[in-house]
């Protein structure tokens, strides 16, 4: 059975920086993939232009869809790590960005 979760993260910005700017810094997307701290590093990798026609979360492609592998690590006890890399791609939108990541274990994340 599939199973959502939908949650929020929001980061006070300063009153005294222009909104273009940052979105501008967001739609580079390195921000979003630097922020979580079970990413170890991710690589551009090019992109699957037929994989995302056919998912209905992205607008039509564009120039601005990116993919990137990610590298994650995760602690499950001390001294004992889970490390799994998987691909995720951005698209910009109006007022931010979207992801999908294709996780391990079936796993895809829409954000």
């Amino acid at each position: 059975m599939r199973s959502q979760y939908r949650f929020f993260i929001s980061i006070p910005i300063p009153n005294t920086l222009p909104p273009e700017i940052v979105l501008n810094f967001i739609q580079t997307y390195t921000p979003t993939l630097q922020s979580n701290p079970v990413i170890a590093d991710f690589t551009e990798k090019p992109t699957d232009i037929d994989g995302i026609t056919s998912d209905p979360f992205f607008g039509p492609p564009d120039n601005t869809l990116r993919t990137f592998e990610i590298h994650e690590v995760i602690t499950l006890a001390p001294g004992l790590r889970k490390e799994t890399r998987w691909p995720t791609v951005f698209q910009c939108t109006p007022h931010g960005i979207r992801s999908r990541a294709n996780a391990t274990a079936g796993i895809v994340v829409w954000a």
